[in-house]
């Protein structure tokens, strides 16, 4: 009975820890250009300990580190931090 128990925490640790990997590039790409970023790009991604990476919080699954043009055209180093349920992304400079 003991072992049972202990593959279903695997399971559920495991399975909870790759949240991340179910928020795409996509969905940080639309989140830049929604808050005014053109010609962006993805630098890396980060979905497996997001909040360790870039200023993103504990209920964030994915971070990614992405570069884009300003309103003003100037290029701007930025992150992205996105949730993988119902949390959206937020863009963070």
């Amino acid at each position: 009975m003991k072992i049972w128990m202990w593959m279903i925490m695997m399971v559920l640790v495991l399975g909870l820890a790759g949240c991340g990997y179910m928020v795409g590039e996509d969905d940080a790409v639309q989140a830049a250009k929604s808050s005014g970023m053109s010609a962006v790009t993805v630098l890396s991604a980060h979905q497996l300990s997001p909040h360790w990476f870039g200023g993103c919080s504990g209920s964030d699954d994915a971070a990614f580190k992405m570069v884009g043009t300003n309103s003003a055209g100037e290029k701007v180093n930025f992150t992205v931090c996105c949730g993988a349920v119902a949390k959206g992304c937020t863009v963070r400079f």
